[in-house]
């Protein structure tokens, strides 16, 4: 299969139904009185919708200040395209990376820890976000990482950390909402295993809360939940025939608990997740934020 014919697919797999379904509750309109816990987006590009999304947050110079450093972490994991939604879309990695900078940040660097070194290539991260003028990290080499404790860890005591997320101003978390075989669901908590040394670990002693426990160390300043290309199967690599549906949305917050307990609801209903994904509870445990949507106040925007 050729990629026209791939995109063609993708197109024709998009879920209008999931997507109306969750827009057309009212249980989730925002109340502009109170502040937004999440926005979400949908119906247009990536960049479009995050000049959307941050704009009803405040705008970017709400999370980065001038002449702060910021640190990246989208999934940038697996060599392949972005419509195969293994990765984080490249147009939206480039276009956080133009407004930091259009903020004032001194330096934006873009990590993630590849579970293939060199096999990054075809989803056009590393390319995109150096034209955009960031430095591309190697998160690969243990000399990258410091050992901190996790403050009220249950299962994971410490970690080695990536030393750009613990030193950085501005901690942006990027991830892509796919399948996971073995968590469910890839989003903003299970990201963060990426910016640790060791994830063998996670998989070991008790991966749901391990990706719990790893939230404790750093909250990041912002998530942005990267759902325009959705892996339904196979993940979180995909496999050649796997499932990809085109929603064209995106979810922002800096509530890492609550971004995630939106964006389970919607890949429920994509079928995606049945039943509960355990980390998100464990996280809300760890008092890391709100997991009822009921009592969330949800900006929905159409691009």
């Amino acid at each position: 299969m050729d990629r026209r014919e791939f995109l063609k697919k993708c197109a024709m797999a998009t879920v209008a139904a999931g997507v109306t379904r969750f827009f057309g509750n009212s249980a989730l309109a925002a109340d502009d009185s109170t502040a937004i816990d999440v926005v979400a987006v949908r119906n247009g590009t990536p960049d479009a919708m995050f000049d959307a999304g941050i704009e009803a947050l405040g705008g970017i110079k709400n999370f980065v200040k001038k002449d702060q450093t910021v640190v990246l972490k989208p999934n940038m994991s697996f060599a392949s395209i972005p419509e195969k939604a293994a990765t984080t879309n490249p147009i939206l990695v480039k276009r956080v990376i133009e407004q930091c900078y259009k903020a004032g940040a001194k330096k934006v660097y873009v990590i993630d820890h590849l579970l293939i070194v060199n096999d990054n290539e075809l989803n056009e991260i590393a390319k995109t976000a150096k034209e955009a003028g960031a430095e591309v990290r190697s998160a690969d080499g243990s000399q990258c990482y410091k050992e901190v404790r996790i403050p009220g860890g249950k299962n994971l005591i410490s970690a080695q950390v990536h030393e750009l997320v613990i030193n950085s101003d501005v901690f942006i978390n990027m991830p892509i909402l796919k399948h996971h075989g073995g968590a469910k669901m890839t989003c903003a908590l299970k990201s963060l295993i990426g910016t640790t040394w060791d994830m063998k670990e996670f998989h070991t002693n008790g991966l749901d809360q391990c990706i719990a426990d790893i939230s404790l160390f750093r909250r990041p300043t912002i998530n942005i939940v990267d759902a325009y290309y959705v892996l339904t199967e196979g993940g979180p690599r995909g496999r050649s025939n796997s499932k990809v549906i085109n929603p064209k949305m995106q979810f922002i917050s800096t509530d890492i608990v609550a971004v995630d307990a939106v964006s389970l609801k919607q890949a429920r209903q994509w079928g995606i997740v049945v039943g509960e994904v355990p980390y998100i509870k464990m996280a809300y445990d760890h008092h890391l934020g709100k997991m009822d949507i009921s009592k969330m106040n949800i900006k929905k925007i159409t691009v």
